[in-house]
């Protein structure tokens, strides 16, 4: 049987404390699952499926030893999967996941992880770094 409704913040909690419990949160990972409408789907009922960005690549949070913490992140996801989606008949929602059932599948990615392109405002270097102001490389830094 499909389900037709999102997860609830109460089901996730008890999840996420089920895991903690047993010791695997790490295994954990946030996603967005999204409620489309009948008449959008083309079903009689809605239709309850992952959310994907780009088209056929789902986006997915680790959880953290903070829960609540990995939680924001992927509270935000969601929210940017609402704004592009303003006007359509998609509900969206968190869920959790495992890595067995994420690589069964499914193309995903880790949403946010943090590093960013930087660029040196004196000889145009590009590197990553995980800091998001840094505006000069290393070899420029020594001179």
């Amino acid at each position: 049987m499909t389900r037709t409704t999102l997860h609830t913040r109460r089901a996730l909690d008890r999840l996420i404390a089920g895991e903690t419990a047993a010791g695997t949160l790490g295994d954990l990972f946030w996603f967005v699952e999204m409620r489309i409408g009948p008449s959008l789907a083309g079903t009689k009922q809605p239709v309850v499926a992952a959310a994907s960005y780009p088209l056929g690549w789902v986006p997915v949070v680790r959880v953290t030893a903070d829960p609540l913490t990995s939680r924001h992140y992927a509270d935000i996801l969601v929210e940017c999967l609402k704004a592009a989606n303003r006007g359509r008949l998609i509900e969206f929602g968190l869920a959790l996941t495992t890595q067995d059932v994420i690589s069964d599948g499914f193309q995903v990615y880790e949403w946010g992880d943090g590093v960013w392109d930087c660029i040196c405002v004196m000889c145009g270097a590009v590197w990553v770094s995980t800091g998001t102001n840094e505006e000069v490389c290393e070899k420029c830094g020594l001179l």
